[in-house]
């Protein structure tokens, strides 16, 4: 298995423990950072991961949306804004992304 592969598997895993905890816990003090870390790891760029801007948006939207007064909402906040800075308005993401 490549390094890549490896590193996608890791990424894929970390993706779905995320989920897990806004699933199964979304009252916990980490379903906003699990949130935005699931942003985090659509907008990865090193290792050639997974470069998804517009599913990224979407995911640091709903901190915007359901963490308004958490920690991770400053973050996700900027990152929205960094993304549309560099990418202008995404084709596919909803228009709503703040």
């Amino acid at each position: 298995m490549e390094d890549k592969e490896i590193f996608l598997n890791y990424v894929n895993t970390s993706r779905e423990y995320f989920e897990r905890v806004i699933k199964e816990y979304p009252k916990s003090d980490l379903a906003d950072d699990a949130q935005f870390s699931i942003g985090l790891i659509y907008d990865l760029d090193e290792l050639g991961g997974v470069n998804d801007f517009e599913q990224a948006l979407i995911e640091y939207q709903k901190v915007i949306d359901n963490f308004p007064g958490s920690s991770a909402y400053p973050k996700a906040k900027s990152r929205i804004d960094l993304i549309k800075s560099i990418y202008g308005e995404l084709e596919n993401i909803p228009h709503d992304i703040k």
